[in-house]
């Protein structure tokens, strides 16, 4: 038998159902609430009402009485619009009890018939006075209460009858909540707030149920990543064994596939390179690139002649864009050589600085600090290059981006690269003074083996990837801190050179 709870996450109707019967359950008090703040309503404001017709209507009924204007007092008594009842009677005894008293008028539009003396033994009442009263004898004290309280004034003269002010009778929330559900425009200004109530609940039922079905989705996937972790760890295992055991039985013969893999891969090497020259060739007879200085001119002229701001900023994009293709393309003659060798870092980053793109030095401040003594390591020079530019690429991307977010009018980004030694190791450290790197990225930053930038495509958001296998291949590693004071370093350290 299943658990409860494995029973609801296995049927979806049966959640959905569910949900809603409790958002149902729920609209149904929250109407229980609107109801008894309407009828609280109500009831107040008759309570004001009645202070005030206590001052008022005594005196017009006992004038009316003496002068017994019939119709006068039925259209007295009949000008609240049926909203609580009024009845005048004949009696004549100042003391609560009058059982003999008869009534002479009621109000039409609040009675379907004439009502019984004995239902008005509990209404509150104002006597009528021959000659007519000018003070009122009662009053509520409180908007809330339903007992009234003597204002200890008498007004002379012979009681010829009273004037009872009747409630309506409040219904039950159940009944009303039935009107409610027959017909549903009846009620009025009732009928909007309980639809609306309801309305709202039912929909935060449906927000409710989408809101843990999108949770069992993410548990489910969780459970299936977790499985297939384990998976894949018996895998690695079984390949680890299985790896052991080539490496002791067919060592000799792997041996010998390595070195034709090497041969092979040399091959593929030295076809890469003439290719990589013959696509820098082919790149470099474009027009636009072997002009640039006469774009550059042009640009200049045209900038002076014609007033299309538009127009300018489009060949001043296009003209950064061709210089930005330039210096990739010199870039790339580096590529076709991969092979290791001794480099000072402070020319290397020197020839970084005189390179860099322009894309890059016209929205942020670059330093450098080259002021240390020579330092020399062993690695490739371009892809020593690739790492020092990434990180700088990525500190500009987040100093452009804090700075169209920032409430800081006048912040300046910076970026400063400075190289020292420390414990044997060179170290090139890349400062800037923007928000810092995000604490989900800063472990993985340049030492994990996946792809942080996911959502950046195919052909981009590698780069962390890649300068990982850069450190690998040269016996480097990075060094990452984010400042309280604002900002964020990274360190990349390389052995020193033993030249």
């Amino acid at each position: 038998m299943l658990p409860i709870y494995k029973f609801f996450e296995k049927y979806l109707v049966l959640r959905f159902l569910s949900i809603h019967i409790v958002a149902y359950i729920l609209s149904v008090a929250g109407c229980f609430v609107s109801y008894k703040g309407y009828w609280q309503t109500v009831f107040t404001i008759q309570t004001v009402d009645f202070n005030i017709i206590s001052h008022i209507l005594p005196t017009k009924i006992s004038i009316l009485l003496s002068q017994k204007s019939k119709e006068e007092l039925q259209r007295t008594i009949d000008s609240n619009y049926g909203l609580f009842g009024i009845v005048v009677t004949d009696c004549s005894l100042s003391s609560k009890d009058c059982s003999s008293q008869k009534i002479l008028y009621y109000s039409s539009r609040f009675f379907k018939k004439e009502p019984q003396i004995d239902t008005l033994d509990i209404s509150p009442y104002d006597l009528l006075k021959d000659p007519p009263p000018i003070l009122a004898e009662s009053y509520y004290p409180k908007l809330f209460l339903n007992k009234r309280e003597k204002t200890n004034k008498n007004n002379l003269g012979r009681i010829i009858g009273r004037v009872y002010y009747i409630r309506g009778n409040q219904p039950s929330f159940l009944d009303e909540y039935i009107k409610f559900i027959k017909k549903p425009l009846r009620l009025g200004f009732r009928s909007v707030v309980y639809g609306q109530t309801t309305i709202l609940f039912l929909i935060l039922g449906v927000l409710s149920w989408g809101i843990i079905e999108y949770q069992l989705k993410i548990s489910k996937q969780k459970y299936n990543l977790l499985k297939a972790q384990v998976e894949l760890d018996r895998i690695n295992t079984l390949n680890e064994t299985f790896s052991h055991v080539i490496e002791s039985e067919f060592s000799s013969r792997v041996t010998n596939n390595l070195q034709q893999l090497d041969f092979a891969i040399k091959g593929i090497i030295s076809r890469l390179r003439s290719d990589t020259i013959n696509i820098i060739h082919d790149i470099q007879k474009a027009p636009l690139l072997s002009n640039t200085d006469d774009f550059d001119e042009i640009l200049a002229s045209y900038s002076k002649e014609h007033n299309d701001s538009n127009l300018l900023g489009l060949l001043r994009d296009a003209n950064d864009s061709i210089k930005t293709i330039d210096f990739v393309v010199k870039e790339l003659r580096e590529i076709t050589d991969l092979e290791e060798q001794s480099m000072v870092v402070q020319s290397e980053l020197h020839n970084l600085k005189e390179n860099l793109s322009p894309t890059i030095t016209k929205r942020t401040k670059i330093e450098f600090d080259l002021t240390e003594s020579p330092i020399s390591i062993i690695c490739n020079p371009w892809r020593f290059r690739s790492i020092i530019r990434n990180a700088i690429y990525n500190s500009s991307a987040a100093l452009n981006k804090h700075s169209r977010n920032t409430k800081i009018v006048d912040f300046q980004p910076k970026i400063f690269i400075k190289c020292y030694v420390e414990s044997k190791l060179a170290i090139i450290e890349i400062i800037d003074n923007g928000p810092g790197i995000p604490l989900d990225i800063l472990p993985k930053l340049y030492e994990s083996q996946e792809r942080l930038n996911k959502s950046a495509g195919e052909l981009r958001g590698n780069g962390s990837l890649i300068v990982t296998a850069y450190l690998k291949f040269h016996n480097g590693k990075v060094r990452k801190i984010n400042h309280d004071e604002g900002g964020a370093s990274v360190a990349f350290l390389f052995p020193i050179s033993g030249d």
